[in-house]
């Protein structure tokens, strides 16, 4: 998958580009926008898809979906957006950027902690051993989510818990990738992560979340509501949902 800068981005945005389709000529991007979370998922996902579209070229900017929806938002294009959070692609409905949008798979949260575990967290029941927490930001899917959870927690182990899980809090993070790489580089000694990038961390253990503990992240797609070729996007959209689409992603540890 071929992550592109912002500049660049826009500076495609500015200029026509012709729909995927059949020719000799050179292939043609489709511009989709994709949440962190979803970065090893959709190499794989790209893949298939231009196996089956080889005339089309994916092109991808893959950051947090807060930032996604701001750069829509202040007027860079795309094709297709995929974001991991409800209300983000809300907004971006109600502000007229995309046609309705649709669920296509969850996620779920998990807990990583340093391999050596200088904290002694073995559990959930744990967690307010911690001293340097790592969480997403309040606008940011995964620290959505996971304040979700630690409400949770709280009603479990109580108030008082929940204030010392909180007052261990040391950082929050841009994005989900940038939570698990601060475990990875010894800068916390536990964090919230999606189920998937717990799957994708080395030198981490990964405590897993009771399911009826547990925060289901939803993600969302929608296509530009200024989309001119829809043949390609059309194909895009059910490809992802597909049973080929969806096992990828079950494979790769989503929801369906």
């Amino acid at each position: 998958m071929r992550h592109i800068p912002v500049f660049l981005l826009l500076f495609l945005s500015s200029v026509i580009l012709p729909a995927c389709e059949g020719g000799s000529g050179p292939r043609n991007p489709l511009k989709v926008f994709v949440a962190g979370s979803l970065a090893e998922v959709f190499d794989q996902i790209e893949i298939d898809f231009e196996k089956e579209h080889p005339d089309c070229d994916v092109v991808t900017l893959c950051q947090g979906s807060q930032s996604l929806r701001l750069q829509i938002e202040q007027g860079a294009a795309m094709d297709v957006v995929v974001l991991a959070n409800e209300a983000h692609m809300e907004a971006l409905f109600q502000g007229g950027f995309v046609e309705p949008p649709r669920r296509f798979a969850g996620n779920r949260l998990a807990l990583i902690v340093p391999e050596e575990n200088p904290a002694g967290i073995q559990s959930l029941a744990d967690l307010d051993k911690a001293t340097g927490l790592i969480l997403g930001g309040k606008t940011v899917p995964v620290g959505i989510y996971a304040d979700k959870l630690i409400e949770r927690l709280g009603r479990r182990y109580g108030n008082e818990f929940k204030e010392r899980v909180l007052s261990a809090v040391v950082s929050r993070e841009h994005n989900t990738r940038l939570v698990r790489g601060k475990i990875q580089l010894g800068a916390g000694d536990a964090a919230i992560v999606f189920h998937t990038d717990a799957l994708h961390t080395k030198n981490v253990k990964t405590i897993q979340v009771p399911d009826e503990l547990n925060v289901e992240g939803v993600y969302m797609m929608g296509k530009s509501s200024k989309a001119t070729e829809h043949d390609i996007i059309n194909d895009w959209i059910s490809f992802l949902v597909s049973a080929k689409g969806q096992d990828i992603l079950v494979e790769h540890g989503f929801v369906r």
